[in-house]
């Protein structure tokens, strides 16, 4: 018996063990018949090999990986196992005005295609609206009754292009994934490109480091940016770059990047209305250039500068209280831009002023129109506001009043003002108003209906001065 070995003696047993001489089967180990099998050895020491796992029933061997999410456009009916593979469409709306628009389409609606065929995109539109696509030096344009002709052919992923549309509208446009991210590469000058986002980002946290000094103008549709080295910040009306709008950087050497993208975007605007002063409307041309005025002798927050050329308003946009960058459209050959500025004339600026509703003549050196640039300004004047030099309380008219009378008074920039009836013997009877004026004259209008007939005194109070008025009222 010392010589007896007890084991496995079923063949079938994992752990079969071929030397045994006693046989005890209750310790045999068998596989479970579907993906299960024998780690081979014959000495009793084998073991069941789990050839599933993932425990999903198919063998390990049998296993097709891909993209198993049926909302996938890359979806595989056949795969048994996800893979990460699996890709989706974009569903966006974009909202496209009458005239250009300045537009991209970082993503194309076919996977794994280099460039779209102009007339596929045109057929995105109602019929015939799109009229014509510009890029950065080719063009094509639409005739009814010959089609698309021209040198632009088919649109990229990387480019921007002005768009022209007969009417608004607003067009459902499906999107396939890139099958990398794109890189960028731009030339010494102006180069048309896209951004690569369905999100929104801020000009600081997506513009890439590698473009620190080389590219110091960007220019979209009626918005610019420029960056104000001395203060370390970009400036202008462009403060977010966002997918499938056209941007013009303006390079100063070849050079290639990609985008940051590694902060979180915020949602798209699906669109926002550009701020226009009723009356002063304009039209976006492809022809535009950006006139950045530091200071205007008079402006405050809130007042518009209008562009001219002649009597024909070609740009406007609200003073911010410092450096303001100005749109001006030139004729691009279009009938929506017809009397807007040539090539080197020179445009004229007005100051509307919110609170009065005047217009004032603005001087300064103002260089001569040119595409895609970009006109930095110390300051501009104007001869007709007059700006007093300091706080002074006019008085009250009527006077002797009764019982209403208008107080006049003016300060040389925007303060804190306070404004109190006395009465003969200094002591407060009523106040008026108490508030942040801006420069300039003021009137507010008080009503002494309470009081008695007598003599009184106005008491205006600011920041730097103290001024009394003598006003009486009859009853």
């Amino acid at each position: 018996d010392e010589f007896e070995i007890t084991g496995c003696v079923n063949g079938s047993a994992c752990n079969f063990n071929e030397n045994a001489t006693e046989e005890d089967n209750d310790i045999c180990i068998y596989t479970d018949g579907l993906c299960e099998s024998c780690s081979g050895e014959l000495d009793g020491t084998g073991s069941v090999v789990d050839n599933d796992v993932d425990d999903d029933t198919v063998c390990d061997a049998d296993e097709i990986v891909g993209c198993t999410d049926a909302t996938a456009f890359n979806f595989n009916s056949d795969a048994t196992d996800e893979d990460g593979s699996c890709l989706y469409t974009s569903q966006n709306i974009l909202t496209f005005s009458a005239g250009p628009n300045l537009s991209s389409f970082y993503e194309l609606p076919d996977y794994d295609i280099d460039s779209y065929a102009v007339e596929n995109l045109s057929g995105l539109f109602n019929e015939s609206n799109m009229y014509a696509a510009l890029g950065q030096s080719n063009a094509s344009l639409f005739y009814a009754d010959i089609g698309w002709i021209g040198s632009l052919d088919s649109i990229d992923t990387r480019s921007g292009y002005w768009l022209k549309l007969y009417e608004a509208q607003t067009v459902d446009y499906v999107s396939y994934p890139n099958s990398e991210d794109l890189l960028y590469s731009l030339s010494s000058g102006a180069n048309l490109i896209s951004f690569p986002s369905s999100d929104s980002y801020s000009l600081e946290d997506a513009f890439p480091s590698v473009l620190d000094g080389v590219v110091s103008t960007i220019i979209s549709e009626g918005e610019s940016a420029v960056y104000d080295f001395d203060n370390n910040q970009w400036v202008g009306s462009l403060t977010n770059l966002v997918g499938f709008k056209g941007y013009w950087f303006i390079s100063n050497q070849d050079i290639d990047f990609s985008f940051d993208l590694s902060s979180p975007g915020f949602a798209r605007v699906l669109y926002s209305n550009k701020d226009v002063l009723p009356g002063f409307e304009y039209n976006q041309s492809t022809k535009q250039a950006f006139y950045y005025i530091k200071n205007i002798q008079g402006a405050v927050e809130g007042d518009w500068v209008i562009a001219y050329h002649d009597d024909v308003v070609v740009g406007a946009r609200e003073w911010t209280g410092s450096t303001t960058d100005i749109p001006v459209m030139g004729y691009d050959g279009d009938d929506y831009s017809l009397g807007y500025i040539d090539n080197n004339s020179v445009p004229s600026f007005k100051l509307y002023q919110q609170r009065t509703g005047k217009l004032f003549e603005l001087y300064g050196e103002i260089p001569g129109f040119s595409n895609n640039i970009v006109y930095m300004i110390d300051t501009v004047f104007n001869r007709d506001i007059e700006v007093p030099g300091f706080v002074e309380l006019k008085g009250a008219y009527p006077n002797p009043f009764n019982p209403v009378t208008s107080i006049k008074f003016s300060v040389p920039e925007q303060m804190h003002v306070e404004i109190n009836i006395l009465d003969i013997q200094g002591r407060l009877v009523s106040h008026v108003v108490q508030g942040t004026y801006e420069y300039g004259n003021n009137e507010v209008l008080f009503n002494g209906n309470l009081l008695s007939s007598g003599i009184y005194f106005i008491q205006m109070i600011t920041d730097s001065d103290i001024k009394y008025s003598k006003i009486t009222l009859l009853k």
